[in-house]
């Protein structure tokens, strides 16, 4: 939660985010969207979407679902693992 926090507030500092307490949870932290960093997002849209092309290219359906597979399992493993750390 802190590295989350840290980050927000870098990306903050750049003018994308604006971070806000919540009006009802004193726990959580809203973060706003800034017209900054749509229009950010809309320079790049063409040069994200060719990068994906062509990190994807030759990737059939079975082999774009495999990879698929293969980040939830990793994603399963690093939560146990971060669950076994918080075990006394």
């Amino acid at each position: 939660r802190q590295n989350a926090k840290r980050i927000a507030a870098d990306v903050q500092k750049a003018g994308y985010i604006r971070l806000q307490k919540d009006e009802n949870d004193a726990r959580a932290l809203r973060i706003i969207i800034e017209s900054e960093c749509i229009e950010h997002f809309k320079k790049r849209g063409k040069r994200e979407i060719k990068f994906l092309e062509q990190i994807f290219l030759g990737f059939n359906a079975e082999l774009t679902g495999s990879v698929y597979k293969g980040f939830v399992k990793m994603e399963q493993n690093i939560r146990a693992m971060n669950q076994k750390k918080s075990l006394p």
